[in-house]
């Protein structure tokens, strides 16, 4: 070899400054993989809660939108309508859904369930085989139950009460926090849900008319000021 002879590989400089690099890159493009698949878990996470929410309150909204005003029949010792309402749960009485035959009426009862691990809102349901009896009534094979949310912070729900020229009450209409023993069901019902600190699910304000508003089960009996099943 003579002295003229260049050279045609790498130093060992060269060779360590190349591997470093190429050590620094492998760095970058790891860090950005995990960074965006953080950021996709989290994307996905809120979008599959947010789908949860809207799907609680498509059904909310079709069950009370369906809410069946029924009065107690006459003899019936309980004095629970249709629809009984309390700041933090609601019980009313809604035409079957299609996948469970829509034979008949549900009794559904929406409430917070707490447990040691979190507080959840609900839904049972069973038959409504009494036609107005006891919502006490026990729950039987055509019943159940199932989590609408779960680790809510609180729930309030709001029943509008609307102005009854009948009655002489002109007033403007207002939000009251409970509604029982009332043969009418309210303009309104409001559903707010809060979560924890914290918790990036956002719950709009579910506002739902009830459409239905007699029961055509009812005949009002002037003498006992209550209703009798009418009878074919």
């Amino acid at each position: 070899m003579t002295a003229r002879t260049r050279s045609t590989g790498m130093t060992l400089i060269e060779t360590t400054v190349a591997l470093a690099l190429l050590a620094l890159l492998s760095i970058g493009l790891v860090t950005s993989f995990r960074l965006g698949e953080r950021v996709y878990g989290q994307v996905t996470r809120l979008d599959s809660s947010a789908w949860d929410t809207v799907a609680v309150q498509r059904f909310l909204r079709q069950a009370l939108e369906s809410a069946y005003p029924r009065h107690p029949h006459t003899g019936d010792p309980t004095t629970e309508f249709g629809l009984e309402g309390a700041p933090q749960e609601l019980r009313f009485i809604a035409p079957m859904p299609q996948s469970a035959g829509a034979a008949g009426y549900y009794r559904y009862e929406v409430l917070v369930e707490t447990t040691q691990a979190s507080k959840n809102l609900i839904v049972r349901w069973t038959a409504d085989r009494h036609h107005g009896g006891s919502w006490a009534a026990a729950q039987d094979s055509s019943g159940g139950s199932e989590v609408l949310i779960k680790g809510i912070a609180a729930v309030e729900w709001g029943y509008l009460q609307p102005p009854d020229p009948a009655d002489g009450n002109l007033a403007a209409p207002r939000w009251l926090a409970s509604w029982t023993s009332n043969p009418k069901l309210p303009s309104l019902v409001r559903l707010r849900v809060q979560f924890p600190r914290g918790d990036p699910r956002s719950w709009p304000e579910l506002l739902v008319a009830p459409r239905i508003d007699a029961d055509t089960s009812c005949r009002f009996d002037p003498v006992s000021q209550t209703c009798r099943e009418v009878r074919s």
